[in-house]
């Protein structure tokens, strides 16, 4: 189903997801233009050919563009700047490319893949201009690209295609450049590069499901002979992986990516640094000529070899040469320079010399009067040379693999090897590909040709598999093509592989280190291939690596497929005929088996599931998931949640037609995105009818609502009808019909639950609940069982009984959790009295979780239940504290007083900070010393938690001078009982301080003064501190 949201839509979710989130990208326009203001390619590639923009100038952020729309290439951009896995949504439409947009190992039409991306199809089509320059379609990238010192680093593409088409894809090898025709004397012509994967070129993870791949083909460059330019004694160089070899001239330098080079002009100079792979060899490191860059960042050329998938450079020249960076051809001035990965290697001059040897996909350099180049993997061998003065001609330059081998040099036998053609809709390098429920066919791969050297091989007409991992479950590969180029002098004999062909290769000009390649096939067809001459007509093929070949798949014969067509869903497919072998012949318990097949039909029909991309079988049909019977509350809507939907196999975007009628009542469905409707809106409708695919109905459907009429009981109920209109397969269209009977009664009034919201308990003590401190009420349940669920932290808990209950968890004594059931009353039984034990000389925070289910008694609308939580705290309890004037004293503390020699009035508060009412003794006078004291103003008998209570005691002093008691305060306080304070004073007749013993600190006279400043000191000291217990 194709979603059409808006860019502005589109915006929004791009900016919600910033760059930490995955998000969904709808592309608005068939259009490949990039026009996002501000958009920018990397500074090092300000050429762009790498495809790479800085992210800090085309994230999802910065979509749309100034057209306001979003197109393919600007969505794959900006999901490649954005981090996260993101999906891109494409619309039922034809997306054509008509010029490449970067030339990694070739020209790519579409932005390279290098972060997490779905591209979910819809039926799209994504297809190269066939009247438009070659290029294959997409590129994922690998790990090779880490980044260092001067490098740029690249992530890893993890790639999806779902349920489209890709058709007309075409990546071709550089053709070898023509050596020179100078007779009697003659220069080899270049060999042509590797042409891989037309369709996709994966050095990372690819996922092709349900998807359609046609008509894409990699072709070999043409292998070169002579052409008679003004004075020139040069070999022609080889061609590249996109880039052809230059012909012979003053600086013959072989194809690259591009062209001569990957990001430098034409014009640039070959065996630089790149910024993504290898270096070449520059020609100051050596005196002859330099090794190709490989494919990571560290893998330079080392003298004259190259390294990891560079080409190693030819015979020793006067000259120095430059080993041609990654993507990049080799040769300056007059070399044998090396091809960096995917570069041919350049020309000689020399009589004796040996052409450039070409990297990885590169064609060998033709050699002067001595050897042709050695092509790198998939790449023509050079042409060797000949001179009349010398007796021996120059030998043929050969290929690491695929590729033709050079002509020998003899006067018949000059021109360069064909570049070899893999993978026609896929080439996968040291990648991982899964293949499932796709149909691959009419795709071919092609040799090169060659005039007076050995054409180029061909392997895998469908899926070239090169040190990956490639697995293929329920997939047609079926009529594809392998099939080696043309030659007057050599046809290349060993293509292989019409529709897989996996090898695993290292060495020389194609990947250092051990390698591995794996492949296998579960439940597929890989049949109907067609081969050229010399090659294997095999359709399945492996060099070296492993290969597992369910029981099930059927590798050639004749698997009796129809035509490609639109047999349903969103691509056309080949549905097997009548008696037809892959019809249910098929593994069941096939470790990849899909549930649906390509055009989203549903697997195993008859018993066994078929071999192959489609599911075959007459039309089954639609069944109706839904409940029986409900009962529902009145004036009260009833919501569907999982419990309503259809199950059918008809195909992606097939129409059923669906009918709902309601009784008593009406229906409105959670959406209606994908419908149409011949009857009702699909909102408060008695009837409604419409048409959907199989997901939009059941998205309506999951979460839909049955409304009763207001204040209505009794009978309703809900009829559903479907019609899947003849989708899939022969015999007419099937219904089913189901009707949900719905009771619509009084409704259930839930419980509730009475409990205080915070509770005290003593440290190492217990609290009982009363009755009406505890206790459960449910108007509506009478004898019917209720469940309750206690738990509880740092204590425990026992009822005070368990008569009429029933445990599912603990037993009611002791328990840190326990759920019983039983009637209210004798539920409320055993809470008068329950307690609660917090865990010995625990002190802090505890809690209380009650939870009253009552289990749908009674009346309709399904159980309904009440929570309540006790906060509970455990402490010394209750906690006295003394103040006077707003200054606690502490217990063992002092205070101080002041006379004139009249009865001073002192008020004290009594304060409880505990969580338990405080109870208050008597206060007690002792040691009076020069004075007597009597209590005034008693305190209450009990202070509630957080409250206070005054209480007032006269001091009546004797003598002038030094005056002193003690008086104490009995209490329940456990800690502080008796609450003890020493008071000290001093009694100067005369004067008229009326006992304030703030100002007798800043008045008086002689020794008097400083006694009583002394005094007050420590009295201070007393009043300031308090222990804290």
């Amino acid at each position: 189903m194709f979603r059409l949201l808006t860019p502005i839509v589109l915006l929004c979710a791009g900016l919600i997801a910033g760059s930490l989130y995955a998000a969904e990208i709808v592309v608005t326009t068939t259009s490949m233009s990039i026009d996002v203001p501000g958009a920018a390619f990397i500074s090092q590639d300000p050429n762009g050919r790498s495809g790479l923009y800085d992210p800090n100038t085309l994230e999802i952020s910065n979509l749309p563009g100034t057209d306001g729309l979003i197109s393919l290439p600007e969505a794959i951009i900006a999901a490649n700047n954005t981090a996260g896995a993101d999906t891109i949504i494409l619309g039922a439409q034809t997306y054509t490319i008509n010029a490449p947009n970067n030339y990694w190992y070739g020209p790519t039409g579409l932005p390279p893949i290098t972060s997490d991306i779905t591209i979910e199809g819809n039926g799209a089509i994504i297809e190269r201009n066939t009247a438009s320059a070659n290029f294959r379609l997409f590129f994922v990238m690998g790990g090779f690209h880490t980044g260092g010192t001067g490098k740029v680093a690249v992530s890893a593409g993890n790639l999806t295609l779902r349920n489209l088409t890709l058709r007309n894809g075409l990546a071709r090898g550089g053709d070898g450049g023509r050596g020179s025709d100078n007779s009697p004397d003659f220069w080899g012509g270049g060999g042509g590069g590797l042409g891989a994967g037309g369709g996709v070129f994966n050095q990372g993870t690819l996922t092709l499901d349900s998807c359609t791949l046609m008509n894409n083909s990699a072709v070999g460059g043409d292998g070169r002979g002579l052409f008679a330019p003004p004075q020139s004694f040069h070999g022609g160089a080889g061609g590249g992986m996109g880039g052809a070899g230059d012909d012979a001239g003053i600086k013959p330098r072989g194809g690259g990516f591009f062209n001569r080079s990957f990001l430098g002009t034409e014009a640039g100079v070959d065996g630089g640094a790149s910024v993504f792979g290898g270096n070449g060899v520059p020609s100051s490191t050596i005196s002859s000529c330099g090794g190709g860059g490989g494919f990571g960042p560290a893998d330079a050329g080392i003298g004259a070899q190259g390294t990891n998938g560079g080409g190693n450079c030819g015979t020793t020249s006067a000259f120095s040469t430059s080993g041609g960076a990654f993507g990049g051809g080799g040769g300056d001035l007059n070399g044998t320079a090396g091809g960096g990965v995917g570069g041919g290697g350049s020309g000689t001059t020399y009589t004796v010399a040996v052409g450039g040897g070409g990297g990885f996909g590169g064609g060998g350099g033709g050699g002067g009067t001595g050897g042709g180049g050695r092509g790198g993997f998939g790449g023509g061998g050079g042409g060797g040379g000949y001179a009349a003065s010398v007796p021996a001609s120059g030998v043929s330059g050969v290929s690491a693999f695929g590729g033709g081998a050079g002509g020998s040099g003899a006067p018949t036998g000059r021109g360069g090897g064909g570049g070899a053609g893999m993978g026609g809709a896929v080439f996968n390098h040291t990648g991982t590909i899964t293949v499932i429920n796709c149909t691959l066919t009419q795709n071919a791969a092609q040799g090169g040709n060659s005039s007076n050297g050995e054409s180029g091989g061909a392997y895998g007409g469908a899926i070239l598999n090169l040190n990956g991992s490639v697995l293929i479950a329920s997939s047609t590969l079926f009529g594809n093509s392998i099939a080696p180029g043309t030659s007057s002098i050599q046809v290349y004999t060993g293509s292989g592989g019409g529709a897989v062909f996996s090898i695993a290769l290292s060495g020389a000009a194609v990947q250092d280190g051990a390698v591995s390649a794996s492949c296998a096939i579960e439940n597929s067809i890989l049949s109907g291939s067609s081969f050229g001459t010399g090659a294997s007509n095999q359709d399945l093929e492996t060099n070296g690596g492993t290969l597992t070949v369910d029981g099930a798949s059927i590798i050639g014969g004749s698997p009796n497929l129809g035509a490609l067509t639109d047999n349903g869903g969103y691509t056309q497919t080949m549905l097997p005929n009548a008696g037809s072998p892959a019809i249910d012949s098929g593994d069941n318990a096939a470790a990849n088996l899909p549930m649906r097949d390509q055009r989203g039909v549903t697997r195993i029909k008859n018993g066994t599931v078929d071999v192959g991309a489609v599911e075959s079988g007459a039309n089954e049909a639609p069944t109706i998931i839904a409940p029986v019977s409900l009962t529902i509350a009145q004036s009260t809507p009833h919501t569907f949640v999982g419990s309503l939907s259809i199950a059918d196999d008809a195909a992606w975007g097939a129409a059923l037609q669906l009918t709902l009628t309601a009784t008593q009542g009406t229906m409105t469905l959670a959406q209606t995105t994908g419908l149409s409707f011949t009857t009702g809106t699909g909102a408060a409708d008695a009837t409604m009818v419409f048409t959907g695919d199989l997901d939009a109905i059941n998205a309506a459907l999951d979460g839909a609502q049955f409304n009763p009429t207001t204040g209505y009981l009794g009978a309703a109920s809900l009829q559903i009808d479907v019609d899947d209109q003849g989708n899939t397969g022969p015999g007419g269209a099937l219904t089913d019909s189901e009707m949900v009977s719905i009771t619509v009664a009084t409704a259930n009034i839930g419980p509730t639950i009475t409990a205080p919201a915070t509770l005290g308990v003593a440290i190492s003590g217990s609290h009982a609940f009363t009755g009406a401190e505890l206790n459960v009420t449910d108007p509506d349940a009478g004898a019917s069982d209720i469940e309750l669920s206690l738990s509880c932290t740092n204590g425990t808990m026992t009822l005070a009984g368990i008569a009429g209950l029933s445990f599912t968890t603990g037993d009611g004594t002791g328990d840190v959790s326990m759920v019983f059931t039983g009637t209210v009353a004798d539920i409320n039984a055993a809470l008068a009295g329950m307690s609660y034990d917090p865990t010995t000389a625990y002190t802090g925070p505890a809690t209380m979780q009650i939870i009253a289910d009552d289990m749908g008694n009674t009346g309709a609308g399904g159980a309904l239940q009440d929570s309540h939580t006790i906060n509970i705290t455990v402490a010394n309890l209750p906690e006295i504290t003394l103040l006077r004037s707003g200054v606690s004293i502490a217990d063992g503390g002092g205070d101080n007083a002041y006379s004139t020699g009249e009865p001073v009035a002192r008020t004290y508060t009594i304060q409880n900070d505990g969580v338990t009412p405080l109870t208050i003794g008597t206060i007690n006078f002792s040691h009076e010393s020069n004075c007597t004291v009597a209590l005034t103003t008693a305190p209450a008998a009990a202070v509630a938690p957080g409250a206070t209570s005054d209480f007032t005691i006269t001091i009546t002093p004797g003598t002038n001078g030094f005056f002193s008691f003690d008086f104490t305060i009995d209490s329940d306080d456990a800690d502080e009982n008796p609450y003890d304070v020493h008071v000290v004073g001093t009694t100067v007749t005369g004067t008229t301080d009326e006992g304030d013993d703030d100002e007798s600190c800043s008045t008086g006279i002689g020794s008097g003064f400083v006694w009583l400043a002394l005094l007050g000191l420590f009295a201070i000291l007393g009043v300031r501190l308090r222990r804290i217990a």
